[in-house]
């Protein structure tokens, strides 16, 4: 009754269901006012966060690039440090896929080596052999000797242990 006269209304809960309707409305106007500035705050963060992480990886590689350039950085060393860089990144990103081709490219280059080493110590043997033979100095024996111990040191299949394997069929 008090409401009614102070308010000159007939029904309060009318007038207090408009007021409720309003404050509701007034609310929701609001949130959605302030939600557009949390959405752009967001999207700021994120491209922040994108910028940070491309420059990290930029510098990352810088890195690699310096310590390769002054030969400071084996082939092993260097497949660890993309192999780490590659293990930051989530697969699909533009550096994971750039952190992946450089680890492809490492290990060619690591099985290149392996496999130029691998021929210079045959020919290295080979030569010791052929020398030695030149001169004398190595009896039948000791040359079946010699090429069965680089033989040894072959894979089955591998170009430098089908040589060898010649070279022992050919001194029995």
């Amino acid at each position: 009754e008090s409401a009614k006269e102070a308010l000159g209304i007939h029904s309060p809960s009318d007038e207090f269901g408009w007021i409720g309707k309003m404050s509701g409305k007034g609310l929701e106007n609001g949130l959605v006012e302030s939600g557009k500035g949390a959405v752009a705050a967001a999207k700021k963060i994120s491209k922040d966060v994108v910028k940070a992480s491309k420059e990290a990886f930029d510098k990352s590689v810088d890195q690699i690039d310096e310590r390769k350039y002054y030969n400071k950085l084996s082939l092993a060393e260097e497949l660890e440090s993309w192999e780490d860089l590659q293990k930051r990144y989530k697969a699909g990103t533009e550096e994971r896929k750039k952190a992946d081709r450089e680890v492809y490219r490492v290990k060619q280059d690591l099985i290149k080596a392996e496999e130029d080493a691998e021929k210079k110590a045959f020919d290295h043997s080979s030569s010791w052999i052929e020398e030695k033979k030149y001169y004398n100095q190595l009896s039948l024996a000791e040359e079946l000797a010699a090429w069965e111990r680089v033989q040894a040191r072959y894979k089955e299949g591998t170009e430098e242990r089908k040589r060898a394997d010649r070279e022992v069929y050919r001194v029995k």
